[in-house]
């Protein structure tokens, strides 16, 4: 979460349209801090329920396995 409020306030400064809200599912590359990936959770309601989602696939799945699931490309 921490990583979303940095990245939302640089958002911020510099104008960017592309900037997490709090609400977004972020996933972010632990070794190069690239954002990976990123999609709106809806409202803040919803956010626990989705970051969960995550949490439980990320407990089961392979990262390629993951990735796939998700939509985004794995390295």
């Amino acid at each position: 979460m921490a990583m979303t409020v940095l990245l939302g306030i640089v958002g911020s400064i510099t104008g960017s349209q592309t900037a997490p809200s709090l609400t977004d599912l972020v996933i972010i590359d632990r070794v190069s801090g690239d954002v990976i990936y990123s999609t709106p959770s809806g409202d803040l309601s919803d956010a626990p329920a989705l970051l969960q989602t995550a949490r439980d696939e990320l407990a089961v799945l392979t990262p390629a396995q993951f990735a796939s699931e998700w939509g985004f490309p794995h390295n």
